[in-house]
């Protein structure tokens, strides 16, 4: 799966990478939409200008989480998280994406979804 195509996420001023196939879509987030923030659930601070939702694929109802924006990447060096961070780390980051010189997290948007309640069909 080290060739999958990735998505670059802006979220509460950090970088993140998600699998392209864990995403159905990206839409317009409308102020009336209750969605919550990638940025909030893996611990940073919500910038205020986050308007796209990112749609999770592979969930029964429907889960969006707030972004920025998100860029879709062709397949990038990915690397294993190393053993001093996996304990620290989010349950959702699998791993670690470089990006040219900027490394950053790898989430599974599925896995992040299961952990605010949602049931995977």
């Amino acid at each position: 799966m080290h060739d999958e195509q990735l998505i670059i996420v802006a979220a509460g001023g950090q970088q993140y990478a998600v699998p392209r196939r864990t995403v159905r879509e990206l839409q317009r987030a409308g102020a009336e939409q209750p969605l919550i923030g990638l940025a909030d659930l893996l611990g940073a601070t919500t910038a205020a200008d986050e308007q796209y939702a990112l749609v999770v694929a592979g969930t029964e109802r429907d889960v969006a989480f707030r972004v920025r924006r998100a860029d879709l990447r062709e397949a990038l060096p990915r690397f294993q998280l190393p053993a001093w961070l996996a304990g620290q780390a989010h349950p959702a980051v699998c791993g670690l994406i470089l990006d040219d010189t900027e490394l950053m997290p790898l989430v599974d948007l599925v896995q992040l979804a299961l952990q605010i309640g949602y049931d995977a069909p």
